[in-house]
């Protein structure tokens, strides 16, 4: 396969930006929706006296409470992963913004002014030229 061959495959898999920042955004609000913002815990767990037999519960029928911190572990899981995708997606793009900035593509070019113009020679120094 040729390299030409082999890039267009590469970029036809790739996500665009707008449909990556579109994606978070709709499944952000979907998991906001559904079970909110994490919260911190008001105080710190303990582990039960019976171990053995609370772990057994959790598998074959799991009571409220064991429900409730398992779906704060996966809310707190989900907006970690959440917020480490975005917070990538964002530096990604400062980091092309700031690569066509300092190539100078990214910005049109300024407009000269009077007061911007580079420098004129003393007339003594330009008569030696």
């Amino acid at each position: 396969m040729s390299r030409a061959a082999s890039d267009m495959s590469q970029t036809g898999r790739e996500i665009g930006l707008g449909r990556l920042m579109l994606s978070l955004a709709a499944l952000g609000a979907a998991v906001y929706a559904l079970v909110g913002l994490p919260h911190l815990p008001t105080s710190l767990p303990t582990p039960p006296a019976d171990l053995d037999v609370q772990l057994q519960l959790l598998v074959q029928s799991p009571t409220g409470p064991q429900l409730d911190a398992t779906i704060f572990a996966l809310c707190w899981l989900f907006w970690l992963g959440w917020v480490y995708v975005a917070a990538t997606t964002l530096l990604r793009i400062g980091v092309i913004f700031g690569e066509r900035i300092a190539a100078g593509t990214a910005c049109p070019r300024p407009r000269v002014s009077p007061l911007h113009l580079p420098p004129r020679p003393h007339p003594r120094v330009a008569q030696f030229r």
